[in-house]
């Protein structure tokens, strides 16, 4: 064999034993077509590395969800922190509660602690009011008077009050807003010569009273009997009205309006000609606002009333009211026997006012500066009162 023939064997020989060796995989590596036993799967999360391996994707996905409700997550970083041995760490977050997640809407779970509402001042009790003060009906001698009704005219306060002791009778008590200057105006010169009842024109029957512009008084009896007092002196003139089982009256829009078993009246100040001007029928008092609409308890609701008469309800819900009063601001405070119930001019409550002061609340008015009179009969005469609640500052 020739020297060149066996260098060309050689070569060749070498080439194929190389390219063998290079295609042959590592003694202690698998092939790359072999299947990799025990492999875990795991679902790309959002927002994860694409190059997480399958140890730390089982770590993310073996925890438990912690709100059943979708949260906002903060963005990933791109660098892991690296631990001792130098390899990556993803951060596990804290295990969360899950109380309360996954209950159905309107429930709550039996051990949820309960706390008491919050309670803003207003809101319940006396609210912005405070009991001021409280003055004696009766500061009479010879006797027994007992409010039923009240009104306010400027700066001095009158009270409708009855002596049911016999003969009975009515009269007007003037007083200022403090309770000082006590005096009988509803009695003549007669009554207080004879100091009997001969001398009042005023009959245990009153019901209601309004003060008008120019400061003269109205006062009302169930037995179709009305009474004026006149300012300055309150001089006395009685007229026979056509209608019965009057209840309340009040003067608004230069009239007066008397709830009655047979509606709303109004009467003409000037010629006394009475119209019927809402067929509701009162079963308690009724007041006015700035604007001229009336406000009339009828059995468990208060309806309003509109300067042509139209009616709509307002509040419902009340028990046992007697008497209504309107303040500047709109808000409504309806007696009941026993409080004050105080609503917004939207009919909504906002509290309660002198609640368990009363022995026998019969009406309730509200002066130019926000102040609330209650007539309380009381159990009887050495009882009776008119209580004042001023407006507390916020």
């Amino acid at each position: 064999m020739s020297t060149q023939t066996y260098l060309l064997r050689s070569c060749l020989s070498f080439s194929l034993m190389s390219l063998l060796a290079c295609t042959q995989p590592p003694s202690n590596q698998s092939p790359a077509f072999a299947p990799v036993q025990n492999q875990v799967p795991f679902t790309q999360l959002p927002g994860s590395d694409a190059n997480m391996n399958s140890t730390q994707a089982q770590a993310q996905t073996s925890q438990a969800p912690i709100l059943a409700s979708p949260i906002q997550s903060s963005p990933r970083s791109s660098a892991s922190p690296i631990n001792a041995a130098g390899t990556s760490e993803v951060p596990v977050a804290s295990t969360r509660p899950t109380f309360p997640a996954n209950l159905p809407i309107g429930s709550l779970p039996a051990n949820l602690p309960v706390q008491a509402p919050y309670s803003p001042p207003g809101a319940a009790g006396t609210g912005d009011f405070r009991l001021q003060d409280r003055f004696l009906t009766d500061q009479d001698t010879f006797n027994q008077w007992q409010a039923v009704s009240l009104t306010l005219s400027g700066n001095q306060l009158f009270v409708g009050a009855i002596d049911q002791k016999s003969p009975t009778k009515g009269t007007v008590i003037q007083m200022d807003p403090s309770g000082a200057n006590w005096k009988d105006i509803g009695k003549s010169l007669l009554a207080t010569i004879t100091l009997g009842a001969s001398g009042y024109k005023i009959g245990a029957d009153l019901r209601g009273m309004a003060a008008d512009a120019s400061g003269h008084l109205t006062v009302i009896e169930s037995n179709q009997q009305l009474h004026q007092l006149r300012a300055p002196d309150y001089k006395l003139t009685t007229m026979q009205l056509a209608f019965g089982g009057a209840r309340d009256l009040v003067f608004s829009n230069q009239n007066y309006y008397i709830a009655s078993a047979d509606g709303i009246q109004q009467i003409n100040p000037t010629d006394k000609s009475v119209k019927l001007f809402s067929p509701v029928i009162a079963t308690g008092g009724l007041t006015a606002d700035s604007a001229n609409y009336l406000y009339i308890i009828v059995g468990d609701k208060i309806q309003k009333l509109d300067p042509s008469g139209q009616s709509g309800e307002l509040i419902r819900g009340l028990k046992q009211a007697i008497d209504v009063a309107v303040d500047a601001e709109g808000d409504i405070f309806v007696l009941e026997s026993t409080q004050i119930l105080w609503f917004n001019a939207n009919g909504e409550a906002k509290g309660s006012i002198g609640r368990s002061e009363f022995s026998d609340a019969r009406a309730i008015a509200i002066d130019t500066i926000g102040n609330l009179y209650v007539a309380d009969a009381g159990l009887d005469y050495t009882e009776s009162a008119v209580f004042k609640f001023t407006r507390t500052p916020a």
